[in-house]
């Protein structure tokens, strides 16, 4: 295994003809410990910039430096390229404070990033897993947080014949059959409720179910003496049939809206279950 020991921006080139990053300038990656913290410390003021990406143990004479020094130059590295500052302390600028949707890098950058190089992740593989396993994991709790935010309400009805109840605006006769003009165009559900509106009275087996609707108008046969009753009639029905109606369509609407409150509640267990699933797998 190679340690670079001197991992630092100016070190990592991308060959745009490949998309691939190169590393370069192993020139320090076989040196030993003592060698390489005298170099650090005391060589020329070119050298002494790397020293910002240098791990904790590569600032203390005798400390063994492997792999994991690298690990610790790259958590630094990852910080810097969305923060665009190198992180020091522990009050340092994070990837969530500019760039929320990686907010689940940070954990990772803090692990990379531990004064001991034992907790720190174990290999470069060990990280690519990380960012693989955390990035789904973020992605799928976004899209629970999304679920649980989505609010199903009581919608005011936007129905025409609800908004603007029907009347009757005008009528004709031919003789024979008697058209009744309405304010609006009625919908087969208006003269379902129509039909069920309870109990009525009519002319003569003129029932509500024997008008024929078609858009503004109903139509029946009619003699000459029963216009005028089947007209007044009629026009008690539909207070009535336009009460009925409402009540039907606000049931649906509510019928709906629990459907539509149930299909979210199944995805949101579903979105948890996976969740839990994802956290609980180790590899």
């Amino acid at each position: 295994m190679i340690f670079h020991r001197d991992l630092k921006p100016e070190n990592v080139l991308y060959n745009k003809s490949s998309d691939q990053l190169v590393v370069a300038d192993f020139g320090i990656a076989h040196f030993g410990e003592d060698e390489l913290y005298t170099l650090v410390e005391t060589g020329p003021h070119d050298r002494l910039a790397s020293f910002r990406y240098a791990a904790p143990e590569q600032r203390t004479p005798g400390l063994t430096i492997d792999h994991r020094a690298d690990i610790f130059a790259l958590g630094l590295m990852l910080n810097e390229m969305f923060t665009g500052e190198v992180p020091h302390g522990t009050d340092f600028k994070t990837i969530a404070s500019v760039a929320p949707d990686f907010a689940y890098l940070d954990n990772l950058v803090l692990e990379m990033l531990r004064q001991s190089p034992v907790e720190r992740p174990a290999s470069v593989e060990v990280i690519k897993q990380n960012l693989k396993a955390r990035g789904l994991e973020f992605v799928e709790s976004q899209k629970l947080n999304k679920l649980k935010q989505t609010v199903t309400p009581i919608s005011d009805i936007d129905d025409p014949l609800i908004a603007d109840p029907p009347r009757i605006v005008n009528f004709a006769w031919d003789g024979k059959i008697l058209t009744l003009f309405f304010s609006q165009a009625l919908n087969p559900k208006w003269h379902w409720a129509l039909c069920h509106m309870g109990s009525y009275s009519s002319v003569m087996g003129k029932r509500p179910e024997i008008f024929k609707i078609v858009g503004d108008k109903a139509t029946i046969d009619a003699r000459s003496d029963q216009v005028q009753s089947i007209i007044d009639h009629f026009k008690g029905w539909i207070p009535r049939a336009n009460q009925k109606y409402e009540e039907t369509i606000r049931q649906e609407k509510r019928a709906e809206e629990e459907n539509e409150r149930q299909r979210l509640k199944r995805q949101i267990e579903a979105q948890e279950e996976r969740l839990r699933v994802l956290k609980s797998i180790k590899i």
